[in-house]
């Protein structure tokens, strides 16, 4: 955790920077390099004949993780943080496209680092007021994770302590060992537990956690199957496992994660066998709990150090970075013969609730979560009007109860608009602004909405709003483009086309669009150097001639959205 991120000019030499090119697609490369003024991340393309048509430069401001199973990179424009499109990984010491990026369609330099991922991997972020996923120009006070995490803020332990002595009162620090069930785990859990979805509680943010509290004061978490007894245990986290674990429940919620292990500390060598070989035995020494029925010389043949954890807590692939690389389950018997990651549990569409032992979730709580949950789910993952009627319902119950609620007023106009009343989704929308005019999504959906109906001058309003928030997203400047292309602003339009190509040069689409627009506007040099460019797209795309062998299918690049 102390290495959870750091500025890239401290980033410590473990990534291989002399072999960092790699190619996703044919004409397609990627690579990282290490310049005088920093790291420095590329996507580069060529056509059939190998020529260069781009190489994008994008600075690095951070790298992201430890690098036990790799590194992320973050690219800060302004306080807004993006993510780079490529990662190093440690467990093959190379360099690949980062967790969730696809090779023909990956949102490249362009994906938004959110507040939900800075408030687990940074120590102390600087998040802007009523700026959504927005930060200071210097972002973290403190870049990684540190003591006050799981401690609590040491200003107050240090004015405590600095009282005379016969002053009354209890001191404000914390040690999680002291704590017991729902606080206690919810240190560890306030970032190892990803879920499906974890809604901020109204009136809260997600850098509101301080030790003491539960998951609940700030989040209402929902996780993605009902249990992982059985069925793909690498899709979730090591906390959904541990509670399906007969471990954890025959404890009475006395197994927690710092039980096994120590956050001050990590093991090493073959003390990691013989380490978590003493805590397993701390609860199944003298009769307490069932022996390994196994004899040693079964056990020896498995593990040199007699581990438990290497037959009873295997190792597997994780389904990605969040995902816990360790079975928590503590199976008896894992069927190790066949990968758990091979057993696919359909995901539930309907919100699980994830229970905190002890902890009731208000219903009024629960149903605003469910209905924000909802609503991002049946437009996201094919749901059902169904669904976006039943979410709907849900978040004007919430707005009633406090009429300052944004996440619920956008989400509600999401809902509205997947009913078909979509005059009342641009009031609520709308409403957001009122509240919060710097609301990227609010001022995107009323956009796009507008772009939808034909009504050029309300899309072209928003859009321009939109890009004077973050003018950092180039399919916003495409569709800009098009949309001043039929107000007749061709000189504006071609800006616009042309500063989305700067954003991202792999958008041939923009090409096409600009073709159109310097023919109507006389420009045939211009004309012509985009017709160029878009017949060197195309080449990649042409068949291979029949002498030479058939790129497989994933080679062929897609066409943007």
């Amino acid at each position: 955790m102390s290495h959870s991120l750091v500025a890239a000019s401290q980033e410590s030499p473990l990534a291989d920077y002399s072999h960092s090119e790699f190619s996703p697609l044919p004409g397609l490369t990627y690579y990282a390099e290490k310049t005088p003024e920093g790291i420095v991340h590329h996507e580069k393309r060529v056509d059939s004949a190998g020529e260069l048509m781009y190489d994008q430069a994008i600075p690095i401001a951070f790298t992201v993780g430890s690098g036990a199973r790799g590194r992320s990179y973050l690219i800060n424009h302004g306080g807004r943080l993006f993510v780079s499109a490529i990662s190093w990984y440690a467990n093959t010491g190379t360099w690949d496209l980062s967790p969730g990026y696809a090779p023909r369609a990956n949102p490249r330099f362009e994906r938004r680092a959110s507040e939900g991922c800075l408030a687990c991997h940074a120590g102390r972020s600087v998040p802007r007021e009523n700026e959504p996923d927005r930060f200071a120009d210097v972002p973290f006070l403190e870049h990684s994770i540190g003591c006050e995490r799981c401690h609590s803020a040491g200003r107050a332990h240090i004015e405590y302590r600095s009282k005379p002595a016969t002053v009354e009162g209890v001191d404000p620090i914390v040690n999680p060992a002291r704590l017991t069930g729902a606080p206690r785990d919810a240190i560890c859990n306030q970032c190892h537990l990803q879920g499906r979805r974890r809604v901020v509680r109204q009136g809260r943010t997600e850098f509101d956690f301080t030790p003491g509290m539960t998951l609940n004061d700030v989040w209402t978490t929902f996780v993605k199957t009902e249990g992982v007894e059985t069925g793909v245990a690498a899709a979730v986290s090591q906390v959904e496992q541990m509670y399906a674990s007969a471990c954890y429940r025959a404890s009475g919620g006395e197994l927690s994660c710092i039980r096994c292990h120590d956050g001050h500390n990590i093991r090493t060598g073959e003390q990691v066998d013989l380490g978590y070989r003493a805590k397993c035995i701390d609860c199944h020494a003298d009769g307490k709990r069932v022996e390994c029925s196994e004899d040693l010389a079964t056990r020896h043949a498995a593990t040199a150090n007699d581990s438990c954890i290497v037959c009873h807590m295997p190792k597997f692939a994780a389904a990605d970075v969040h995902a816990a690389q360790t079975d928590h389950r503590i199976l008896r018997r894992p069927e190790m013969s066949v990968p758990v990651e091979k057993k696919p549990t359909v995901p539930n569409r309907t919100p699980v609730l994830f229970v905190e032992p002890g902890v009731e979730v208000p219903p009024t709580v629960l149903a605003r979560a469910r209905g924000i949950f909802l609503s991002e789910q049946s437009g996201a993952s094919g749901g059902t009007k169904v669904q976006s009627r039943e979410a709907v319902d849900l978040l004007i119950a919430a707005i009633k109860a406090d009429s300052q609620d944004v996440e619920a007023r956008y989400a509600l106009g999401y809902s509205l608009k997947l009913v078909g009343q979509g005059e009342l989704a641009v009031q609520a929308w709308s409403q957001v602004l009122d509240l919060q005019p710097t609301h990227e999504d609010a001022l995107e959906s009323l956009a796009i909405y507008f772009h939808e109906r034909n009504d050029y001058p309300n899309a072209r309003r928003f859009y321009e709003r939109l890009l004077e928030v973050n003018p950092h997203r180039s399919p916003i400047y495409g569709r800009l483009a098009h949309v001043l292309g039929q107000l007749g602003e061709l000189r504006l339009g071609i800006a616009a086309a042309e500063r989305c190509l700067e954003l991202n040069p792999s958008l041939s689409q923009t090409h096409t669009w600009l073709i159109e627009a310097y023919r109507r506007a006389g420009d045939t040099e211009r004309m012509n150097v985009h017709e160029t460019a878009i017949k060197r797209f195309e080449s990649m795309l042409k068949p291979p001639a029949e002498s030479a062998p058939a790129l497989p299918e994933r080679a062929v690049p897609a066409k943007e959205e």
